[in-house]
């Protein structure tokens, strides 16, 4: 963020400069969000992925238990 704030201080000279800064950090920003949207697709299918392995598992350990009966 600093280097943002210095970058922003550079080109606050030219408003040339200054707007190409702002459509890039408009730019670094969206694909920031973009990059937050995908891994939190990521989590959300990890979660469920857990969720089923964690059901196996306990069915795995119920039937391993009825066998050993």
């Amino acid at each position: 963020m600093k280097r943002a704030a210095a970058s922003l201080a550079a080109t606050s000279h030219s408003p040339k400069k200054r707007a190409s800064f702002e459509e890039g950090m408009r730019l670094r920003i969206g694909a920031l969000l973009d990059e937050r949207d995908q891994l939190q697709e990521e989590v959300r299918q990890l979660r469920a992925a857990v969720l089923i392995y964690t059901e196996v598992v306990r069915r795995l350990q119920i039937s391993r238990s009825d066998r050993a009966a």
